[in-house]
Protein backbone atom coordinates (compact mmCIF):
# COMPACT_ATOMS: atom_id res chain seq x y z
CA UNK A 1 0.00 0.00 0.00
CA UNK A 2 1.30 3.49 -0.76
CA UNK A 3 2.78 5.74 1.91
CA UNK A 4 0.00 7.91 3.29
CA UNK A 5 0.51 11.33 4.85
CA UNK A 6 -1.86 13.43 6.86
CA UNK A 7 -1.25 16.56 4.76
CA UNK A 8 -4.33 18.17 3.26
CA UNK A 9 -4.43 18.87 -0.47
CA UNK A 10 -7.40 20.44 -2.16
CA UNK A 11 -7.55 20.45 -5.94
CA UNK A 12 -9.21 23.75 -6.85
CA UNK A 13 -10.07 22.50 -10.32
CA UNK A 14 -12.15 19.56 -9.12
CA UNK A 15 -13.48 20.71 -5.72
CA UNK A 16 -16.14 21.30 -4.67
CA UNK A 17 -17.92 18.60 -6.66
CA UNK A 18 -21.45 18.12 -7.85
CA UNK A 19 -23.59 15.29 -6.51
CA UNK A 20 -24.92 13.79 -9.73
CA UNK A 21 -23.33 10.43 -8.87
CA UNK A 22 -23.55 8.46 -5.66
CA UNK A 23 -20.94 9.09 -3.00
CA UNK A 24 -19.49 5.62 -3.61
CA UNK A 25 -19.18 6.35 -7.35
CA UNK A 26 -17.38 9.60 -6.65
CA UNK A 27 -15.02 8.02 -4.13
CA UNK A 28 -14.33 5.12 -6.49
CA UNK A 29 -13.40 7.58 -9.24
CA UNK A 30 -11.22 9.58 -6.86
CA UNK A 31 -9.17 6.47 -6.02
CA UNK A 32 -9.00 5.08 -9.56
CA UNK A 33 -5.35 6.07 -10.04
CA UNK A 34 -4.24 3.86 -7.14
CA UNK A 35 -2.96 0.32 -7.64
CA UNK A 36 -5.61 -2.38 -7.96
CA UNK A 37 -4.99 -3.70 -4.46
CA UNK A 38 -4.89 -0.26 -2.81
CA UNK A 39 -8.02 0.82 -4.66
CA UNK A 40 -9.82 -2.29 -3.44
CA UNK A 41 -8.73 -1.69 0.17
CA UNK A 42 -9.82 1.96 0.12
CA UNK A 43 -13.23 1.22 -1.39
CA UNK A 44 -13.70 -1.58 1.14
CA UNK A 45 -12.85 0.80 3.98
CA UNK A 46 -15.27 3.38 2.60
CA UNK A 47 -18.05 0.80 2.75
CA UNK A 48 -17.10 -0.07 6.34
CA UNK A 49 -17.21 3.62 7.22
CA UNK A 50 -20.69 4.00 5.75
CA UNK A 51 -21.83 0.92 7.68
CA UNK A 52 -20.34 2.34 10.87
CA UNK A 53 -22.06 5.70 10.35
CA UNK A 54 -25.35 4.28 9.12
CA UNK A 55 -25.36 6.39 5.96
CA UNK A 56 -23.26 8.44 3.54
CA UNK A 57 -20.37 10.47 4.94
CA UNK A 58 -21.84 13.73 3.66
CA UNK A 59 -24.91 13.38 5.87
CA UNK A 60 -23.01 13.54 9.18
CA UNK A 61 -21.19 16.26 11.11
CA UNK A 62 -17.46 15.73 11.42
CA UNK A 63 -17.70 15.58 15.23
CA UNK A 64 -20.30 12.80 15.06
CA UNK A 65 -18.18 10.90 12.55
CA UNK A 66 -15.11 11.18 14.81
CA UNK A 67 -17.11 9.92 17.79
CA UNK A 68 -18.24 6.82 15.92
CA UNK A 69 -14.79 6.08 14.52
CA UNK A 70 -13.30 6.46 18.02
CA UNK A 71 -15.40 3.50 19.19
CA UNK A 72 -13.58 1.11 16.83
CA UNK A 73 -11.37 -1.15 18.94
CA UNK A 74 -8.27 -1.46 16.72
CA UNK A 75 -6.04 1.62 16.43
CA UNK A 76 -4.89 0.48 12.98
CA UNK A 77 -8.51 0.22 11.83
CA UNK A 78 -9.31 3.67 13.23
CA UNK A 79 -6.22 5.05 11.52
CA UNK A 80 -7.25 3.67 8.14
CA UNK A 81 -10.85 4.83 8.51
CA UNK A 82 -9.70 8.35 9.45
CA UNK A 83 -7.64 8.38 6.27
CA UNK A 84 -10.83 7.63 4.31
CA UNK A 85 -12.49 10.55 6.14
CA UNK A 86 -9.64 12.82 4.99
CA UNK A 87 -10.10 11.67 1.39
CA UNK A 88 -13.87 12.22 1.54
CA UNK A 89 -13.44 15.68 3.03
CA UNK A 90 -11.06 16.53 0.21
CA UNK A 91 -13.51 15.10 -2.29
CA UNK A 92 -16.18 17.51 -1.04
CA UNK A 93 -13.78 20.45 -0.96
CA UNK A 94 -13.94 20.64 2.84
CA UNK A 95 -10.50 21.85 3.87
CA UNK A 96 -11.53 22.36 7.50
CA UNK A 97 -12.92 18.82 7.75
CA UNK A 98 -9.84 17.29 6.13
CA UNK A 99 -7.56 19.09 8.60
CA UNK A 100 -9.80 18.06 11.49
CA UNK A 101 -9.55 14.35 10.64
CA UNK A 102 -5.83 14.64 9.83
CA UNK A 103 -5.16 16.02 13.31
CA UNK A 104 -7.06 13.16 14.93
CA UNK A 105 -5.21 10.64 12.78
CA UNK A 106 -1.85 12.10 13.77
CA UNK A 107 -2.81 11.52 17.40
CA UNK A 108 -3.40 7.82 16.70
CA UNK A 109 0.29 7.22 16.01
CA UNK A 110 1.16 6.97 19.70
CA UNK A 111 -1.60 4.42 20.27
CA UNK A 112 -0.51 2.36 17.27
CA UNK A 113 3.09 2.37 18.52
CA UNK A 114 1.97 1.11 21.95
CA UNK A 115 -0.09 -1.67 20.36
CA UNK A 116 2.85 -2.65 18.13
CA UNK A 117 5.17 -2.89 21.14
CA UNK A 118 2.64 -5.02 23.01
CA UNK A 119 2.32 -7.40 20.04
CA UNK A 120 6.10 -7.55 19.69
CA UNK A 121 6.48 -8.51 23.34
CA UNK A 122 3.99 -11.35 22.92
CA UNK A 123 5.60 -12.44 19.63
CA UNK A 124 9.09 -12.54 21.11
CA UNK A 125 8.02 -15.16 23.65
CA UNK A 126 7.04 -17.57 20.86
CA UNK A 127 9.67 -16.90 18.19
CA UNK A 128 12.09 -19.70 17.26
CA UNK A 129 15.73 -18.83 16.61
CA UNK A 130 17.33 -18.18 13.24
CA UNK A 131 19.38 -21.33 13.87
CA UNK A 132 16.13 -23.30 14.10
CA UNK A 133 15.04 -21.80 10.78
CA UNK A 134 18.35 -22.78 9.16
CA UNK A 135 17.90 -26.32 10.44
CA UNK A 136 14.47 -26.42 8.83
CA UNK A 137 16.04 -25.48 5.48
CA UNK A 138 18.44 -28.44 5.81
CA UNK A 139 15.46 -30.69 6.54
CA UNK A 140 13.58 -29.46 3.44
CA UNK A 141 16.71 -29.97 1.36
CA UNK A 142 17.14 -33.55 2.57
CA UNK A 143 13.46 -34.31 1.96
CA UNK A 144 13.63 -32.80 -1.56
CA UNK A 145 10.66 -30.49 -0.88
CA UNK A 146 11.61 -28.00 -3.54
CA UNK A 147 8.63 -25.62 -3.39
CA UNK A 148 8.89 -25.20 0.38
CA UNK A 149 12.68 -24.94 0.18
CA UNK A 150 12.60 -22.17 -2.44
CA UNK A 151 10.06 -20.08 -0.52
CA UNK A 152 11.77 -20.42 2.86
CA UNK A 153 15.25 -19.93 1.40
CA UNK A 154 14.20 -16.60 -0.12
CA UNK A 155 12.70 -15.47 3.19
CA UNK A 156 15.84 -16.57 5.04
CA UNK A 157 18.28 -14.81 2.71
CA UNK A 158 16.43 -11.80 1.29
CA UNK A 159 13.79 -10.99 3.94
CA UNK A 160 11.11 -10.58 1.28
CA UNK A 161 7.31 -10.39 1.51
CA UNK A 162 4.68 -12.81 0.22
CA UNK A 163 4.19 -11.00 -3.08
CA UNK A 164 7.90 -11.16 -3.87
CA UNK A 165 7.87 -14.97 -4.06
CA UNK A 166 5.05 -15.00 -6.61
CA UNK A 167 7.58 -15.85 -9.29
CA UNK A 168 7.58 -17.31 -12.78
CA UNK A 169 10.37 -19.75 -13.71
CA UNK A 170 12.20 -19.17 -16.99
CA UNK A 171 15.53 -20.25 -18.45
CA UNK A 172 16.54 -17.16 -20.42
CA UNK A 173 16.68 -13.43 -19.71
CA UNK A 174 14.80 -12.88 -22.99
CA UNK A 175 11.71 -14.38 -21.34
CA UNK A 176 11.54 -11.67 -18.67
CA UNK A 177 9.93 -8.89 -20.71
CA UNK A 178 6.84 -8.56 -18.50
CA UNK A 179 7.70 -5.94 -15.89
CA UNK A 180 4.55 -6.76 -13.93
CA UNK A 181 5.95 -10.18 -13.06
CA UNK A 182 8.67 -11.50 -10.74
CA UNK A 183 11.03 -14.12 -12.11
CA UNK A 184 13.46 -16.85 -11.20
CA UNK A 185 15.83 -17.25 -14.15
CA UNK A 186 17.63 -20.60 -14.15
CA UNK A 187 20.99 -20.00 -15.82
CA UNK A 188 23.88 -22.43 -16.36
CA UNK A 189 25.79 -21.66 -13.16
CA UNK A 190 23.51 -19.35 -11.18
CA UNK A 191 20.01 -18.10 -10.50
CA UNK A 192 18.71 -14.58 -11.02
CA UNK A 193 15.85 -13.58 -8.75
CA UNK A 194 14.11 -10.61 -10.38
CA UNK A 195 11.64 -8.57 -8.33
CA UNK A 196 9.54 -6.26 -10.47
CA UNK A 197 6.48 -6.43 -8.23
CA UNK A 198 6.65 -5.86 -4.49
CA UNK A 199 5.07 -3.58 -1.90
CA UNK A 200 7.53 -0.66 -2.03
CA UNK A 201 8.56 -0.92 -5.69
CA UNK A 202 7.83 2.75 -6.41
CA UNK A 203 10.33 3.89 -3.78
CA UNK A 204 12.97 1.17 -3.99
CA UNK A 205 12.81 0.26 -7.72
CA UNK A 206 13.12 -3.26 -9.23
CA UNK A 207 15.73 -5.50 -7.65
CA UNK A 208 17.75 -8.35 -9.17
CA UNK A 209 19.63 -10.79 -6.93
CA UNK A 210 22.29 -13.11 -8.33
CA UNK A 211 22.23 -16.41 -6.43
CA UNK A 212 25.11 -18.88 -6.68
CA UNK A 213 23.96 -21.32 -3.99
CA UNK A 214 24.12 -24.77 -5.62
CA UNK A 215 21.40 -26.15 -3.34
CA UNK A 216 18.99 -23.37 -4.26
CA UNK A 217 19.70 -23.78 -7.99
CA UNK A 218 19.20 -27.55 -7.72
CA UNK A 219 15.75 -27.09 -6.17
CA UNK A 220 14.78 -24.46 -8.74
CA UNK A 221 15.80 -26.79 -11.57
CA UNK A 222 13.96 -29.70 -9.94
CA UNK A 223 10.77 -27.65 -9.57
CA UNK A 224 11.08 -26.48 -13.18
CA UNK A 225 11.46 -30.04 -14.50
CA UNK A 226 8.58 -31.35 -12.39
CA UNK A 227 6.29 -28.72 -13.89
CA UNK A 228 7.68 -28.53 -17.44
CA UNK A 229 4.41 -29.71 -18.96
CA UNK A 230 2.77 -26.45 -17.85
CA UNK A 231 2.70 -23.63 -20.39
CA UNK A 232 3.86 -21.19 -17.72
CA UNK A 233 5.63 -22.34 -14.59
CA UNK A 234 4.76 -20.40 -11.43
CA UNK A 235 5.97 -21.18 -7.93
CA UNK A 236 2.61 -20.49 -6.28
CA UNK A 237 -0.63 -22.32 -7.05
CA UNK A 238 -2.59 -19.12 -6.36
CA UNK A 239 -0.35 -17.00 -8.58
CA UNK A 240 -1.60 -13.45 -9.11
CA UNK A 241 -4.47 -13.66 -6.61
CA UNK A 242 -5.17 -12.33 -3.14
CA UNK A 243 -4.88 -15.90 -1.84
CA UNK A 244 -1.09 -16.07 -2.08
CA UNK A 245 -0.73 -14.88 1.52
CA UNK A 246 -2.46 -17.90 3.01
CA UNK A 247 -0.68 -20.25 0.61
CA UNK A 248 2.75 -18.87 1.47
CA UNK A 249 2.10 -18.86 5.22
CA UNK A 250 1.08 -22.52 5.09
CA UNK A 251 4.43 -23.35 3.44
CA UNK A 252 6.71 -21.33 5.75
CA UNK A 253 8.60 -22.62 8.75
CA UNK A 254 6.06 -23.53 11.48
CA UNK A 255 3.53 -21.61 9.35
CA UNK A 256 4.87 -18.41 10.88
CA UNK A 257 4.44 -16.33 7.72
CA UNK A 258 6.73 -13.68 6.33
CA UNK A 259 6.12 -11.09 9.07
CA UNK A 260 7.20 -13.26 11.99
CA UNK A 261 10.09 -14.76 10.03
CA UNK A 262 11.33 -11.23 9.41
CA UNK A 263 10.94 -10.34 13.11
CA UNK A 264 13.01 -13.42 13.91
CA UNK A 265 15.78 -12.18 11.61
CA UNK A 266 15.64 -8.62 13.00
CA UNK A 267 15.91 -10.00 16.56
CA UNK A 268 19.02 -11.96 15.55
CA UNK A 269 20.74 -9.06 13.78
CA UNK A 270 19.43 -5.99 15.65
CA UNK A 271 22.92 -5.05 16.94
CA UNK A 272 24.60 -5.47 13.54
CA UNK A 273 24.06 -2.21 11.67
CA UNK A 274 25.47 -3.59 8.42
CA UNK A 275 22.96 -6.45 8.45
CA UNK A 276 20.11 -4.09 9.34
CA UNK A 277 21.05 -1.91 6.35
CA UNK A 278 21.19 -4.99 4.11
CA UNK A 279 17.81 -6.24 5.35
CA UNK A 280 16.31 -2.78 4.85
CA UNK A 281 17.63 -2.66 1.28
CA UNK A 282 16.62 -6.14 0.17
CA UNK A 283 13.15 -6.03 1.76
CA UNK A 284 12.54 -2.47 0.61
CA UNK A 285 11.76 -1.10 4.08
CA UNK A 286 13.17 2.02 5.71
CA UNK A 287 15.44 1.33 8.69
CA UNK A 288 13.21 3.43 10.95
CA UNK A 289 10.12 1.43 9.94
CA UNK A 290 12.05 -1.82 10.29
CA UNK A 291 13.17 -1.08 13.85
CA UNK A 292 9.86 0.43 14.95
CA UNK A 293 7.60 -2.34 13.64
CA UNK A 294 9.73 -5.50 13.48
CA UNK A 295 12.18 -5.26 16.38
CA UNK A 296 10.52 -7.34 19.09
CA UNK A 297 12.97 -5.91 21.63
CA UNK A 298 11.42 -2.51 21.00
CA UNK A 299 9.05 -2.62 23.96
Amino acid sequence: MEEITTSVIIDDETSPITLEKTELDLFDTMQSSKSKKTHSVYVGQYKKLVATLGGDFKNFKKEDIADKVAKITSANSRNLMLMICIFLSQMYGDNIGATYFADIRAGEKTTILKETKARNKETKEHLPTLEDFEGYLFKLDNESKSKEYIINWLFYNYYVRNKDVDVKFVKTIAETKNFQQNYIIILRDKIKFVRNVYKTIQKHKPQTHVIKCVHFRRHCLKFFKENKESQDIFLLTNHGTESIGSEVQRLTYKQLGEGKLFKMAVLEHRNNIDMIKYMSQTRGTGIDVLLENYDVENQ
